[in-house]
């Protein structure tokens, strides 16, 4: 039993205690407890006290956070990419300071960084729940958000960070980076400008203010940008990168190369360099190393689209079809709707008489399926005056310059802009040269739809009160077909840009004629034919003093035959059948000219085709490509052009024919097929179509043996096409403005 004194001895103790704990003496109040737990270790006021002292010291650690070394040795970490220690030891540091923001924090960028976003967000989100005002964790959870795609979360989260933070210049610049996302380009340059005022040597926020100008067109000002980034910071490899593709925009090639290479020097498995860096180099014609470079961007990004892609380009312009579809594959294996890649593969398909007409309808309404299910609605109410007799035209293209599509256009829109017609052009991508601005004067309006989504350039068009909306591209470069999709005009029309179906249903018409799209032709389509009366297209004639020559066989002693085709189009059977012409004349020449052939290696490899069968490799003579004026003299030194198939020529045909070149060309069964044939019959050169390759063997040896009767024809055929239905501009555009009314009309 307990004597009172020893009770009153230990109650003393225990009220001692109890106040050294209250006034923070907790070493004491420690003491005093264990002195009694060793004379009563049954005493359960003592253990209730020693209790308390421990979790208030759990309590103190918590709140005191971890020491500062130990943070700074996971941010090392961090910062020696060494993230599965840094992983490591942060865990360690939450499961001891679990009520700490500052290592959630922590925690969820490193999460991030190793690609484990779900985790990264959840660590965020403890961050915020113990700190909701804490700005950098709202910041860095808008980034995680972004990267899995949850565009308007991320918004919503550098919005908070930016509300507790004005000055969050980081944050301005996230923010920035995914409005720009969303297509919000205005929006997203006043964030960069935001975050420039508040942080003026920010390299990473001039770098995405040039991006975001680059997307709007505004191509000089965005150069400013990345001089200005790359003056604060030299090796800056992403703005080195975003320069050279500002550059290549411009088709100041050779100044992109070098700023692809210097971004590669600082940073070697820049793989998207790499890939646009062979994008630069195919333009220059220095084809074995675009390969190079695009297959070491595959190296180092096996999962990179844009940069299969780009290889499928390479390969297409190697004339390797099979390789180009297999690359073409690949991106949409990675992106099933890559609408570039889609419209790649598309095109693709017209260089090969492999595919049937069925085959092709059916891949270019996959096309169409694709793009359509991203529509929300079709637009039904439409803005244009019902009651004006003058149709508003939208006319969209990527191609209002120094372009075949361009030099079709020229005099045509000369004549439309005089009849009561209004034209605005809505260009989709941001060159503008010497053409663009001999054309502009023809549009009442000039809108670029570049760096706008489809949905928003889609309304734009809406708004703007369109009666007719005509696309000039279909599948090739620069193209904007999702648009269409949306319906954004009542009456769709494809037309000149491309030579095969859209697939997309909510195009009402393709404009054709009696030549290239026979009746027999409507089931290639998913548009219907609205066959305009002699040539589905006019040219403008070239404003070049180019003298058209007699026959040059008629000096040289024997006939050179030439073609200044795309070098893809010129196939194996293309090639075969013209080793049998040179066969059959052993004194003809052949002059090949085309971009491809600024190649070596390229040249090396048509010639060897030749040669293999025994020809004289100096009867075959490549030529790099040129500037226009020398390229079109060089018909003076061809007696007879014979054209590609089954992908025969447009504007090349068009400018031999002026030069007083004849063609001899292959129908076909198919509208690219028959180019040549609609071109010929307006011409009036009919007895120059063969229907079979027989044919076009006899034809070429027969027109090339008759020399007298060559130079008659060559004397007179600027005239005579120049006064054919082919460059008649005046009648041309009243034929079509009378099939847009026609068609609109049938439709309302």
């Amino acid at each position: 039993m307990t004597t009172p004194s020893k009770t009153l001895n230990v109650n003393a103790t225990l009220t001692r205690a109890k106040s050294h704990a209250k006034q923070g003496q907790l070493k004491e109040a420690w003491q005093l407890y264990q002195s009694v737990l060793e004379a009563f270790p049954q005493n359960q006021q003592a253990k209730k006290g020693l209790n308390a002292l421990q979790k208030s010291q759990v309590n103190k650690k918590n709140q005191s956070g971890p020491p500062q070394a130990q943070v700074d040795a996971v941010i090392s970490l961090y910062s020696r990419g060494q993230m599965q220690e840094a992983l490591s030891a942060s865990k360690t540091l939450v499961k001891d300071y679990p009520n700490t923001p500052l290592l959630y924090n922590i925690s969820g960028a490193i999460y991030q960084e190793v690609g484990q976003l779900d985790a990264a967000v959840k660590c965020y989100e403890m961050a915020l729940a113990i700190k909701p005002n804490y700005a950098e964790a709202h910041n860095n959870l808008g980034n995680a958000l972004k990267e899995l795609g949850e565009l308007e979360a991320s918004v919503k989260h550098y919005e908070q960070a930016l509300a507790i933070k004005p000055n969050y210049a980081e944050a301005h610049n996230n923010l920035g980076n995914t409005l720009k996302e969303l297509g919000e380009l205005e929006a997203s340059i006043k964030c960069f400008e935001q975050a420039l005022a508040i942080k003026p040597n920010y390299a990473e926020a001039h770098n995405n203010l040039g991006n975001t100008l680059k997307e709007l067109g505004e191509l000089e000002a965005s150069i400013k940008c990345f001089e200005q980034a790359l003056a604060i910071k030299p090796n800056y490899a992403e703005a080195h990168y975003n320069f050279g593709n500002v550059l290549k925009e411009l088709r100041q090639l050779e100044v992109a190369v070098e700023h692809y290479l210097q971004a590669l020097e600082f940073k070697p498995d820049f793989a998207e360099a790499h890939s646009n860096l062979g994008v630069a180099l195919k333009e220059l014609g220095q084809l074995d190393a675009m390969v190079h470079h695009l297959e070491q961007a595959l190296a180092i990004k096996p999962n990179l689209a844009e940069g299969h892609n780009n290889l499928g380009n390479a390969f297409k312009e190697l004339g390797q079809l099979e390789m180009a579809a297999e690359s073409y594959q690949q991106a949409l294996a990675i992106k099933p709707n890559y609408a570039e890649a889609l419209s790649n593969r598309l095109f693709l398909f017209n260089y090969s008489s492999s595919y049937d007409s069925d085959f092709l309808l059916k891949e270019a309404i996959n096309f169409g399926e694709i793009f359509r299910k991203k529509v929300t609605t079709h637009f039904t109410n439409f803005h244009y005056p019902h009651q004006s007799n003058k149709l508003k035209v939208g006319l969209v293209s990527g191609d209002f310059k120094e372009h075949p599509v361009g030099c079709f256009l020229e005099s045509v829109l000369s004549e439309l802009s005089q009849q009561n017609l209004e034209l605005i052009a809505y260009t989709t991508q941001p060159k503008f040269d010497k053409l663009s601005a001999r054309i502009q004067i023809f549009f009442s309006e000039w809108k670029p739809l570049f760096g706008l989504s489809d949905e928003n350039a889609a309304n734009l068009i809406h708004n703007d009160g369109i009666h007719i909306l005509i696309d000039l591209s279909g599948h090739t470069a620069h193209n904007r077909l999702p648009i269409f999709t949306w319906k954004p005009a009542p009456v769709q029309i494809t037309w000149l840009g491309y030579f095969a179906t859209t697939g997309i249903d909510e195009i009402d018409y393709i404009l054709g004629d009696p030549y290239v799209t026979p009746i027999q032709f409507d089931s290639q389509f998913s548009e219907k034919i609205y066959r305009l009366p002699n040539t589905r297209w006019c040219f403008t004639p070239p404003n070049i003093d180019a003298k058209i020559s007699s026959p040059p066989a008629l000096t040289n002693g024997y006939v050179t035959f030439g073609c200044f085709n795309n070098l893809t189009k010129v196939n194996e059977q293309v090639i075969n059948l013209w080793i049998k012409l040179l066969t059959a004349m052993p004194n003809s020449h052949l002059l090949l000219k085309s971009k491809q052939l600024n190649s070596f290696s390229v040249q090396s490899k048509i010639i060897k085709k030749f040669t293999a069968t025994g020809i004289d490799p100096r009867r075959i003579l490549c030529e790099q490509s040129e500037s226009r004026e020398k390229y079109l003299a060089a018909y003076q030194r061809i007696d007879i052009t014979l054209d590609p198939f089954p992908f025969t020529g447009g504007a090349t045909t068009m400018e031999s024919l002026w030069m007083g070149v004849p063609v001899i060309t292959l129908q076909g069964e198919t509208l690219v097929s028959r180019q040549g044939v609609g071109i010929l019959m307006n011409a009036g050169l009919s007895n120059w179509i063969a229907t079979d390759k027989a044919e076009y063997l006899t034809k070429a040896i027969d027109f090339s043996s008759d020399l007298n009767q060559l130079a008659i024809t060559r004397s007179g055929l600027r005239e005579q096409v120049l006064s054919s239905p082919l460059f008649d501009a005046k009648q041309f555009s009243k034929d079509f403005e009378h099939a847009l009314r026609t068609i609109w009309q049938q439709i309302n």
